[in-house]
């Protein structure tokens, strides 16, 4: 993993704000900041109106559709969408943004703006980090709802070899990282170079599956396998054929990494452009319908988004805003913060989220869609601001100023043992 983890760190040396192929030239002023409004070309005002008794011109927002095929998203001004244009130059040319290789927003399926890097990023492979769990859980949407595997299925079903117990752990349990299973992070990365299937089903109980929420790794590896056995294909193939392809993502767009068995990896591996992270995006913000067809059941899309059974701000290997409180992920420690996962967006935003700060964000209520890659790691906060400034310009729906971003109590790092746990580590394959 290391070209990838490499790649991954490469810090950018500037990030300007949403210039792309179909916008007007960017003026920047004396601060670094773009002055000129995103107006894409071809932009109109077709039906607009006049306001009875005013004789003011009225135009309805705009609507996009999902595209066809491999075309584009169809770009348009955020004005067209009722957002103004000086709050989203705001928000994605704030200075803290530096890092990011892409940054795209979506509204009504329209492209309203893009950093002044997406020219040359959006079509470049980005390492997701954690949000290939996202990625995965949306594999796995595809096939229970085509009634080839049920989140209540054991891992018994699929994997053989196993003992009673760990064969008793369900999918919903692996998926909401509730299997109860012990955890040390140097552990799951060293177990890569072998089976890390094989590695997660050797692993101790030290809670009752289902009742505690463990950030875990190489449990996401066995979800990937049981999916296997019960579409009878590889994994990465079932997705290409299943769920990629029928979005238009084509298969030299994408890389998706394998342990030392051949078994993808579900916790980080999957490296995916942004433009086509904005298929993926509109696919969940729409409950699984693509262009008219069922991808993914709505009943599945709305699970992704609803808080697990130990966690408030955790779905089905999904972050959710629903919960009031949640539990961060961490090498180190489980660390409760008492806010939701973004403070100052509603509460039915559910996304993706990796490591340096890779998100993709879906907000239903707002039909809207942000998609940030890069890094590294922004400055704490970025997410509350970027909201905050973005969330202003809504014209069309008011949401109330957060005000600061609440303080999270420290963390206590006193335990280590998550960190390593040699009882544990991973034979040599």
């Amino acid at each position: 993993m290391a070209s990838t983890q490499r790649s991954a760190l490469t810090i950018a040396l500037l990030l300007t704000v949403f210039a792309s192929a179909c916008a007007a030239p960017i003026v920047f002023g004396s601060n670094g900041l773009p002055q000129s409004a995103f107006v894409p070309r071809g932009a109109t005002s077709a039906g607009a109106a006049s306001l009875p008794g005013t004789g003011a011109i009225v135009t309805p927002p705009k609507h996009c559709e999902q595209p066809p095929g491999s075309a584009p998203f169809t770009a348009t001004s955020p004005e067209s969408v009722d957002i103004n244009s000086d709050a989203v130059r705001a928000a994605i040319g704030d200075p803290a943004m530096f890092t990011a290789s892409s940054i795209r927003i979506y509204r009504h399926d329209c492209l309203i703006a893009e950093s002044g890097k997406d020219p040359q990023n959006e079509a470049v492979p980005q390492e997701l980090w954690s949000a290939t769990k996202s990625v995965l859980s949306m594999v796995v949407g595809v096939a229970v709802t085509r009634g080839q595997i049920s989140l209540d299925d054991t891992v018994a079903k699929y994997i053989p070899n196993v003992d009673e117990a760990h064969g008793a752990l369900t999918l919903r349990q692996l998926m909401t990282h509730t299997s109860g299973l012990t955890f040390a992070w140097a552990n799951e990365i060293a177990a890569l170079s072998g089976d890390s299937v094989a590695y997660a089903m050797s692993l101790p109980f030290v809670h009752p599956p289902g009742t505690f929420f463990e950030y875990a790794q190489t449990t996401l590896e066995v979800v990937g396998a049981m999916v296997e056995k019960a579409v009878g294909r590889d994994l990465q193939d079932f997705a290409q054929d299943a769920l990629f392809g029928p979005l238009g993502i084509a298969r030299d767009h994408w890389h998706w990494q394998r342990d030392g068995a051949g078994h993808s990896l579900g916790f980080a591996g999957l490296s995916f452009p942004s433009m086509d992270l904005g298929r993926l995006a509109s696919l969940l913000l729409h409950g699984g319908d693509w262009r008219g067809s069922r991808i993914i059941s709505a009943d599945y899309v709305d699970q992704m988004g609803a808080p697990g059974p130990a966690n408030g701000g955790y779905g089905l290997l999904t972050w959710t805003n629903r919960g009031a409180d949640y539990f961060s992920p961490s090498a180190l420690v489980r660390h409760h913060v008492e806010h939701r996962w973004i403070v100052g967006a509603p509460a039915d935003l559910f996304g993706m989220s990796g490591l340096f700060d890779q998100e993709i964000w879906m907000i239903p209520s707002l039909d809207m869609v942000v998609i940030r890659t890069g890094g590294p790691e922004l400055p704490a906060g970025w997410k509350h601001a970027f909201v905050s400034r973005l969330f202003a310009g809504l014209r069309d729906v008011h949401l109330p100023d957060p005000g600061p971003l609440p303080q999270d109590i420290d963390v206590d790092l006193t335990d280590f043992s998550r960190l390593i746990d040699f009882a544990t580590w991973p034979h040599s394959p």
